[in-house]
Formats: structure tokens, C-alpha cells, sequence
């Protein structure tokens, strides 16, 4: 291990497969905000040091990609052991100093519950979901995306059921290539170097009795809200579970060279049945090394609050196949839970 000073930040670097970093605000004294929970005293603004935490290549212009290779997905997965897995709300703070065309940062991934769906079709399975931000050819977007649940039905026939979109229009686009479903992909004009907050709500339509979901974002220098989206489940007594990761993709190989970043930090969940938040304290950062069509390097790690990672796919790849790439990282908030409403 390696110890330098970067301005009030010490950095702490380990190595893996390449040269991971962990960024320690000296100075941060928690206090207690709303029952066990702690927030920082203040707010952890360290920057970064990117071209610290990473080898920048003097030269990132595109090279020769054949192979049409992408750089590495950065998967964080939180520690949910203390929760109780079903969940009516989650928040995340989000920034990206590196925001090329071609990325999608996916802030929650989860499935639905389906434990009243299988009292009838007992077989049914499926309901994953994920919401996030999306930089594409055709600009800055949001997205919110629900799997198919597929089941038998009582006459032995194959089945499948999907979401319903109910706002900002009641047209429901398709999608397949890897499952089938719907989503909304939107126009959102996202900035980088530029933290936004995203809340998902889940709650009973008094009218239907199915359960909706709905994705809200902040732009958090603006203080402004935008509803993005509400999706119909078509689901009863449904809700949010699973292990409400996050992922950062190059889905482009035309731009995979390029830098690539994420900072996460005040990632509340809201249990069913509680009115409270609860802050996500821990979680494992870690590298996809199983899918053969990657290269470059890639870094990651935490602050005090924040997690962090950035890929360049650029030259050689740095991790092993099917090498174990990861790292647990404690955080503790630095802002309260806050809902549009």
C-alpha cells in the first residue's frame, strides 16, 4: 500500500488487477439527523483526483477496435443485510465528471415483488426493473425499463405480462435483445460535473389497486424536481425488492477510449410499512472480467461519502478472465432523505 496527500484528501492506493483508490476526508465529524441515522457534519466535497486515481493516456483518440471491444462496467452492490428487502422508495445522488456518448449509468437496479402474482400462477418469475441516466447519439436521456413477468396460465398456456406506462404519455414502447418489456426513455438534459438526485416511489393506485412506480430527478444546484415517469405494474400488494445495485456500461464501442466516471453518495431506501428513510452505509464496488469483449483499465473506490470509479478503454485489457476484481467501501451521508413531496 501507498499513502499520498492530495489537498485535504488522503488517498489510499491498493492493487488489484489495476490501481484501485480510497479517498478519506480527514476532517468529517458525523452527527446524528433523524433517529439512528448519521449525516455528516458538512459536506464531502472532495474532488476527486481522476488522473491520480487512473493513468490518463496521453493520446485518447479512438485506435483500431476490430474486435469491437468496450471498456469495463463498474457494478456497485450495496449492503442490504440490516434491511428488510422490500422496499417502497429509494434515493440516490448521482454526478459524472466523464459523461461520453455511449453510457449508461444505471442508479437502481430491482424486481418486483411477485408474492401475490404467484398465489395464482405459482411459476411466474421475471419483473426486473432499472432506472437511470443514459448520454446517447441522440442526447441526454432518463430511463426506466420493467422485464416481462412470464407464468402459465390455468389453461396450461405460456403467458406474459408487462408494465404499463401512464405518464408523460399512456404509449407504451417495447423492447427486447436482452428480455423482453417496456420502458421510457426520455429526454432529460443532464449536465456532467453536476450532482441530480433520483427517487423512485412505489405505492397502490386508490383506483386500479395496482401497484405504480414512479422515477423522479433533481437537479440538486437548481433545487428543482421533474417527474420523469409513472409506469402501471398491473401487479397487487407488489413493491421494490431485490439488491438495488447500480452499474456503469459502455454500451459503444466507438467510444470506448474515452473516460468514463460515476459518484455515488445519500442512498436512502424506505421500508415497506415505514414512513422513514434509511441510509445505505456500505457497499461492494466490483469489475466485469466474464465477458471477453472488454479492454483498458479501469479504478475505483470511496470518500467518506461518496463511491466512485472511472474506465478508459484504452489499450490492453488490465483484468485477468474471469479475475475477482472488488472492494467494500463504508459511506455515511452527508445530506438528509429528501422526496418531491
Amino acid at each position: 500500500m501507498k499513502r499520498l496527500f492530495i489537498g485535504a484528501a488522503l488517498v489510499s492506493a491498493l492493487v488489484v488487477a489495476s490501481e484501485v483508490k480510497n479517498v478519506q476526508a480527514d476532517s468529517y465529524k458525523p452527527v446524528i439527523s433523524q433517529g439512528d441515522s448519521f449525516i455528516l457534519s458538512q459536506p464531502d466535497d472532495v474532488t476527486i483526483p481522476w488522473k491520480t486515481v487512473i493513468n490518463f493516456p496521453g493520446d485518447l483518440s479512438e485506435e483500431p477496435n476490430p474486435d469491437y471491444l468496450m471498456a469495463h462496467n463498474i457494478y456497485s452492490d450495496p449492503d442490504l443485510k440490516n434491511f428488510s428487502g422490500k422496499y417502497t422508495g429509494f434515493l440516490i445522488d448521482f454526478k459524472a465528471d466523464y459523461d461520453p456518448v455511449g453510457t449508461y449509468w444505471a442508479l437502481c437496479n430491482w424486481n418486483m415483488d411477485l408474492s401475490d402474482f404467484k398465489k395464482w400462477y405459482p411459476d411466474a418469475k421475471g419483473a426486473g426493473a432499472y432506472a437511470g441516466f443514459q448520454n446517447t447519439v441522440n442526447g441526454r436521456k432518463s430511463i426506466m425499463s420493467f422485464w416481462e413477468v412470464q407464468y402459465t396460465d390455468v389453461d396450461g398456456s405460456k403467458k406474459s405480462h408487462r408494465a404499463k406506462m401512464l405518464y408523460p404519455n399512456t404509449f407504451t414502447n417495447s423492447f427486447g435483445g436482452e428480455g423482453e418489456g417496456s420502458n421510457y426513455i426520455g429526454d432529460y438534459a443532464w449536465q456532467g460535473d453536476h450532482w441530480y438526485r433520483m427517487y423512485l416511489g412505489c405505492y397502490t393506485d386508490p383506483v386500479s389497486g395496482h401497484t405504480l412506480v414512479e422515477q423522479w430527478a433533481k437537479d440538486i444546484d437548481a433545487g428543482e424536481w421533474k417527474k420523469l415517469c409513472v409506469f402501471d405494474t398491473g401487479l397487487y400488494n407488489s413493491c421494490i425488492k431485490g439488491g438495488l445495485s447500480q452499474f456503469m456500461e459502455d454500451y459503444d464501442c466507438g467510444t470506448c477510449c474515452q473516460p468514463r466516471s460515476f459518484e455515488y453518495k445519500n442512498i436512502y431506501v424506505r421500508e415497506v410499512g415505514s414512513a422513514s428513510w434509511k441510509p445505505v452505509t456500505r457497499s461492494c464496488l466490483s469489475v466485469d472480467t466474464w465477458y471477453g469483449n472488454k479492454k483498458g483499465s479501469f479504478s475505483y473506490g470511496g470518500t467518506v461519502a461518496r463511491l466512485y470509479g472511472i474506465t478508459i478503454g484504452k489499450g490492453a485489457d488490465k483484468a485477468g478472465a474471469n479475475e475477482t476484481i472488488k472492494g467494500y467501501f463504508d459511506i455515511i451521508p452527508d445530506a438528509p432523505a429528501e422526496t418531491p413531496f
